[in-house]
């Protein structure tokens, strides 16, 4: 009976601990050319994993750099600027002279520098309490934060943090063990 006890305990333990290892950093490497659907484990994370969801479905595999939500303030989920936008439709042209992105779709353009906190959203500039930054390992991509980029192009962005219940349509009310992001695009009419 007491083997049985500490089985148990150990089997409760490794449950509870088990979203830890999740959420090692791993070294950056070459990442391989691949059409799989599957997510690649070798790329880096810049900080807490996140998942994310778009109009329903997981978005498993990031090209060559994984979103994160930031370890300090203002705790912002930071995404692949080309990467999310194209998934929202958008066109993304990379300005090298300005380091500078621009996005654009429909009559919607945003302009974003790096090491900048600030945007321009048609025209009209508008301050960031998150620097856009660049990141070279294992490939240069801009990462901003995704609730400015996605709504900015007319989404809806609902962040679940951990031990929270699903909002998404895959896990609808489950207790999610990281943080969960739920992109609505285009936004439903309020």
């Amino acid at each position: 009976m007491r083997k049985l006890a500490v089985l148990v305990a150990v089997c409760v333990m490794a449950v509870l601990f088990a979203p830890a290892v999740r959420a090692e950093v791993l070294p950056p490497v070459k990442v391989p050319d691949s059409d799989a659907g599957e997510p690649n484990p070798n790329l880096k994370l810049w900080g807490k994993p996140v998942d994310i969801h778009l109009n329903g479905e997981w978005i498993v595999k990031w090209q060559d750099a994984l979103p994160f939500i930031q370890e300090d303030p203002p705790w912002r989920t930071m995404v692949p600027v080309r990467f999310i936008s194209e998934k929202l439709g958008a066109k993304v042209e990379w300005v090298q002279e300005e380091k500078k992105a621009v996005i654009e779709l429909g009559d919607k353009k945003i302009e974003l520098w790096v090491g900048r906190n600030t945007a321009k959203v048609n025209g009209k500039e508008v301050e960031l309490d998150a620097s856009i930054w660049l990141q070279s390992e294992p490939a240069w991509r801009i990462f901003a934060p995704l609730r400015f980029v996605t709504e900015c192009l007319g989404g809806k962005v609902e962040w679940t943090p951990p031990g929270g219940l699903s909002k998404s349509k895959e896990y609808p009310g489950q207790k999610i063990v990281i943080d969960e992001v739920v992109i609505t695009y285009p936004a439903p009419a309020e």
